[in-house]
């Protein structure tokens, strides 16, 4: 239903996370299957895992969010994270 879901990510602010980009993969009934392109992405441990939780003809579904890979300003962020977000060394 019209659910609302948030996936933040706090990385200290240290060179060796300069090029850090997290993805999120929310997985749960009634989402859409992802495309050969999109399961591509995904290491084989999670698509195994997932075709484990989604196998058995179940209506088992995912959504997967692709972290940008420019993120050397806060444009990628939603309103809530722009108003407390400033960028760094960027």
């Amino acid at each position: 239903a019209d659910s609302v879901f948030y996936v933040g990510v706090g990385v200290p602010v240290q060179e060796r996370f300069a090029d850090l980009r997290a993805d999120a993969l929310i997985i749960g009934p009634g989402l859409p299957q992802l495309t050969d392109e999109q399961r591509a992405l995904l290491p084989g441990s999670v698509r195994d895992e997932l075709d484990g939780i989604a196998g058995g003809g179940s209506n088992v579904g995912a959504l997967l969010f692709r972290s940008p890979q420019d993120q050397s300003s806060c444009s990628h962020l939603g309103p809530t994270m722009q108003q407390s977000s400033t960028v760094k060394n960027g």
